[in-house]
C-alpha cells in the first residue's frame, strides 16, 4: 500500500476480513525517486502512532535535514531528503529542478532530492511518516494550516471529497474551498464558523462532481475553476457618515463603482492590514472604532449604526452584584504535593516552558493532552515543539515522565472515553490550562466555545475529583487599550471595574472564563488559582520567542518600530512591559505548589518598564536607525506600509484614551518575593536579542 498515510486501524480493518494471516507492505516513494524507495511490513504488536515507512531499498540514502541542511538528531522531526540511483535527473523545468534538486554535501555523486515531506527516524533505525511540511500558507498576515480547514469540511455529511486552496482574483490572494457533493450546500461559512477563526473561512466554495487530477493522481490544480462573484443589488447612502464610509471602503478596495452600504465587506477581499488603514483615516475624522466593530457590523449601513448609536458600557444586575473575590477567599490546608499533572496546551509557547519546568524542577509526571492535527500525530507534535525551544535539550531523557495523550478541550470529556476520563480524574491531583484563543478579533462563536466552553468543561471536571485548577489568564481581562474602560485601579481582588468587555471577543470570553471560574469556587467547593499574565517576550536568556512569531501582537508592533524607522513623540514616556515567557513559566509552576487559599489571582506582569525614548535609544545601540515623528506621521507611514502591523492599533488608542485603568500586582511581587523570586531588568543586550531574533527569522 502507498499514496498516503497507513493507520494502523485500517490495517487491523483488512486484516480482520481473512482468517488466515496476511502481509501487508507499507511503501514510501514520490515520483522523482522512481515511486517506491522504503517499505515496512506491519506488525499487529508496533507501538508506532502510524504504520512506519521503515527503510531505505538498495542504493538509497534518506536523510532527514533540518532548514539549514543539517541532519537532525534521532528521535527529532526533520525534512525527508533522498539521495541516490533511485533519483531522477530533473524536471523539464530547469528552475524548478534546482530548487528541488540540491547538491548534496553528504554525498557527491548524487543529488539530495526535497521532497517537502516530514519523518521521524526511531532508535531502531526504522522511519515514521508524519505529513507534508508544505501544506501551511500565509494569508493575510496569518499562518493557515490547509489541511485543518479541509479535515473539518469532511465531517460534513453531504461533503465526499474537499481541496482547499489559495487563488488569486482581481490581485487579491484569497483562500477557495472546493467540495465534492451530490447538491449544492448552503452556509458552508457558518458550519467552519463553528470550530475557526474568520481568517480561516473561504472566500468561495465551489461544488464540484468530482475532484480533477493528473496522471499521477494528485490534485490538477490548474483544472480548477476559478470562482465567479454574483452581482449584489447596489443601495445608495442614506446620511453623510455612510457617504463617507462608502468613500472610504471604494478607495481602499479600488473598486471601479461605489460598494453597496449594505454589501459584507469581507466579500470584497478586506484583510487586517486594510482594516488597519481605515481605522487610522477614520481616526482622522475623529471616529474611533476597534477591529472587532468591523467583524460585529460589516457592511457600512450596520457599522455607521453602530458608530451614530454607540453603546455604553455594560451595567447589568448580574454584573453589580458579582461576588467580590475578597470574600470568597478561605485559608486551606497547604497540602499539595503534585505527583500527577494534567497540561492543557503544552504545544504552545508559554505551555511548552511551563513543561519545561515541570520536568525540570519538579518530580511529577505531566499528562499532556494534545489534539491530532493534520497528519501529525500529538506526540511528534509535542517532540517536534520541545526541538524548536529547547534544541539542546534531549526530550527522550524525560519521555518516561510523559504521557501524550490525544484529545481535544473542544469536546466533550476532552474527547476522552469515559475510562480514561475517570482514569486521569482518579489518578492526577493537578490541572495547568494554558490552551486559548488569542487572537483579538474574529466570530465570538468560536472563542467563547474555546475560551469559556472548554474552561466550564474543566470546572466540572476539577469538580467531580476534586482536583485544583490552574487557569492561565490575561492582564487584558481588564479591557485596558482593547475596549472602553472607566478609569479604575485593577488589583488581584478585581474583576469587573466597569470595562465595557463585550466589545472585544478576546476580553469577553476570558472575562467570562474568570467569572465561571470565581464562581465556581464560591458555589461549587473547587480549589482555582488564576494567573493573568501581561505582555509575553522573548526568552531572557537567549531571546527565542514563540515558533508563529508574526502572528504575535508585541512583536508585531516591535517590527512596525523597527521597520517604519521612526517613533511616535507621543509615545516617549509610554511604559513598555516586557515579561520574557521563562520567567512567567518558572513563576507558575512555583506558585502552583504553594496554594493557600481556595481562590489565588496573580498579576504576572514585570514591574520593571522601560519608556519609548529607552526603547527607541535601546533599538539604535542595535544598529537600527530610528527617527522621532509626530503621531499623525506615523498613523501615515502605517497607512502607506505594505506590511500588516496589527498589533500598533492598541498602542494608537491609548494616545487618545483619557481614561487610565492602573495595574496593581502589590499582592503577587509579595509572594514571589517569599520565593526569593524576582523579575528581570530589561537591559540593552535582552533588546539586541530581540532585535537580532527578529533579523534572523527574516532572513
Amino acid at each position: 500500500m502507498g499514496g498516503d498515510i497507513l493507520t494502523k486501524e485500517m490495517c487491523e480493518k483488512i486484516t480482520s476480513l481473512f482468517s488466515h494471516p496476511i502481509h501487508i507492505y507499507n511503501e514510501y516513494g514520490p515520483t522523482e525517486a522512481t515511486v517506491g524507495c522504503m517499505i515496512y511490513e506491519y506488525k499487529p504488536s508496533d507501538t508506532y502512532t502510524s504504520v512506519p515507512i521503515g527503510s531505505p531499498i538498495d542504493d538509497t540514502q534518506i536523510l532527514l535535514l533540518n532548514h539549514d541542511l543539517e541532519l537532525t538528531p534521532l528521535g527529532h522531526i526533520g525534512e525527508m531528503y533522498i539521495s541516490g540511483n533511485c533519483l531522477a535527473i530533473g524536471y523539464t523545468d530547469d528552475q524548478k529542478t534546482n530548487e528541488r534538486f540540491l547538491d548534496n554535501r553528504y554525498n557527491a555523486k548524487h543529488k539530495l532530492y526535497k521532497t517537502g515531506d516530514l519523518a521521524i527516524l526511531h532508535p531502531n533505525g526504522i522511519m515514521e511518516y508524519l505529513g507534508r511540511s508544505d501544506f501551511q500558507v500565509k494569508l493575510n498576515g496569518y499562518r493557515i494550516e490547509l489541511g485543518e480547514i479541509q479535515s473539518i469540511l469532511l465531517t460534513h455529511p453531504s461533503i465526499k471529497d474537499v481541496y482547499v486552496s489559495v487563488i488569486e482574483l482581481s490581485g487579491h490572494k484569497l483562500l477557495c474551498a472546493y467540495y465534492v457533493s451530490d447538491h449544492e450546500i448552503e452556509n458552508l461559512s457558518n458550519f467552519l464558523k463553528k470550530d475557526l477563526p474568520t481568517y480561516m473561512i473561504p472566500t468561495y466554495f465551489v461544488r464540484l462532481d468530482t475532484l480533477p487530477l493528473t496522471i499521477n493522481g494528485k490534485i490538477d490544480k490548474s483544472a480548477l475553476p476559478l470562482p465567479k462573484k454574483e452581482a449584489t443589488k447596489y443601495v445608495k447612502p442614506q446620511n453623510t457618515l455612510e457617504k463617507t464610509l462608502q468613500e472610504l471602503f471604494t478607495n481602499l478596495l479600488e473598486l471601479k463603482n461605489p460598494i453597496s452600504v449594505e454589501d459584507n465587506f469581507f466579500d470584497y477581499y478586506v484583510d487586517s492590514l486594510l482594516l488597519i488603514k481605515a481605522q487610522s483615516i477614520l481616526l482622522g475624522k475623529s471616529i474611533s472604532i476597534n477591529t472587532q466593530n468591523f467583524y460585529e457590523y460589516p457592511t457600512i449601513r450596520k457599522l455607521a449604526n453602530f458608530i451614530l448609536n454607540e453603546q455604553v458600557a455594560e451595567t447589568s444586575s448580574s454584573l453589580e452584584k458579582m461576588p467580590m473575590i475578597k470574600e470568597i477567599k478561605k485559608t486551606i490546608p497547604n497540602s499539595y504535593h503534585f505527583k500527577n499533572i494534567i497540561l492543557f496546551g503544552a504545544t504552545g509557547f508559554l505551555g511548552m516552558h511551563i513543561l519545561y519546568y515541570l520536568l525540570t524542577t519538579t518530580h511529577c509526571k505531566i499528562f499532556c493532552i494534545i489534539r491530532k492535527k493534520d497528519a501529525i500525530n500529538p506526540l511528534s507534535r509535542l517532540i517536534k515543539k520541545f526541538q524548536f525551544y529547547f534544541p539542546n535539550l534531549m526530550i527522550d531523557q524525560y519521555l518516561y515522565r510523559i504521557k501524550v495523550i490525544e484529545g481535544n478541550i473542544l469536546d466533550d470529556h476532552f474527547g476522552l472515553e469515559d475510562g480514561l476520563y475517570h482514569l486521569l480524574g482518579s489518578k492526577c491531583d493537578c490541572v495547568i490550562d494554558t490552551a486559548a484563543l488569542v487572537k483579538h478579533y474574529g466570530n465570538y462563536e468560536l472563542f467563547n466555545k474555546t475560551n469559556v466552553t472548554s474552561t466550564q468543561s474543566m470546572i466540572a471536571f476539577c469538580k467531580h475529583f476534586q482536583i485544583p485548577l490552574h487557569y492561565v489568564s490575561t492582564m487584558s481581562v481588564s479591557g485596558h487599550g482593547l475596549v472602553k474602560t472607566p478609569s479604575a485601579d485593577f488589583t488581584e481582588d478585581d474583576l469587573y471595574v466597569g470595562q465595557a468587555f463585550r466589545e472585544n471577543v478576546y476580553v469577553r470570553s476570558k472575562f467570562e472564563a474568570e467569572k465561571a471560574i470565581i464562581e465556581a469556587c464560591k458555589n461549587e467547593g473547587i480549589i482555582a488559582s488564576i494567573y493573568r499574565l501581561g505582555t509575553i517576550t522573548n526568552r531572557y536568556d537567549d531571546g527565542v520567542f514563540q515558533e508563529n512569531f508574526a502572528d504575535n501582537a508585541f512583536l508585531n508592533r516591535l517590527e512596525a518600530f523597527i521597520n517604519l524607522g521612526i517613533f511616535p513623540q507621543e509615545l516617549s514616556h509610554f511604559n513598555f512591559e516586557f515579561s520574557p515567557v521563562d520567567f512567567c513559566a518558572n513563576f507558575i509552576v512555583q506558585l502552583a505548589q504553594h496554594q493557600q487559599h481556595n481562590l489565588e489571582i496573580y498579576h504576572l506582569y514585570n514591574n520593571y518598564y522601560i519608556s519609548g525614548s529607552q526603547l527607541v535609544n535601546m533599538i539604535s545601540s542595535s544598529g537600527i536607525s530610528m527617527k522621532s515623528s509626530s503621531i499623525n506621521a506615523f498613523k501615515t507611514a502605517l497607512a502607506n506600509a505594505n506590511s500588516n502591523y496589527f498589533g500598533i492599533t492598541a498602542y494608537i488608542r491609548n494616545i487618545h484614551n483619557q481614561n487610565v485603568i492602573t495595574f496593581h500586582n502589590e499582592k503577587t511581587a509579595s509572594v514571589l518575593h517569599s520565593f526569593n523570586l524576582d523579575w528581570p531588568k530589561i537591559t540593552d543586550d535582552y533588546i539586541h536579542k530581540i532585535v537580532l531574533y527578529l533579523k534572523e527569522k527574516h532572513n
